[in-house]
């Protein structure tokens, strides 16, 4: 099992929610993913779809 060091300490600056560790090509990254049901829940909240937050970096992309 991989050991994620900020698994649970980061959040989104957009939503607030927590962000979620994943593994791409050997780096940890950190992701928010807000989905498109969720619209209606946060209706006032512009969020992209996937936010990734590279671990020991600044945030790498956003994707709409």
């Amino acid at each position: 099992m991989r050991h994620y060091s900020l698994r649970g300490q980061v959040r989104c600056s957009l939503g607030g929610r927590k962000m979620r560790p994943v593994t791409i090509r050997s780096r940890v990254y950190y992701r928010c993913e807000f989905k498109e049901e969720e619209t209606a829940l946060y209706p006032d909240l512009t969020h992209p779809r996937t936010v990734y937050l590279r671990e020991g970096g600044s945030p790498l992309r956003r994707d709409t």
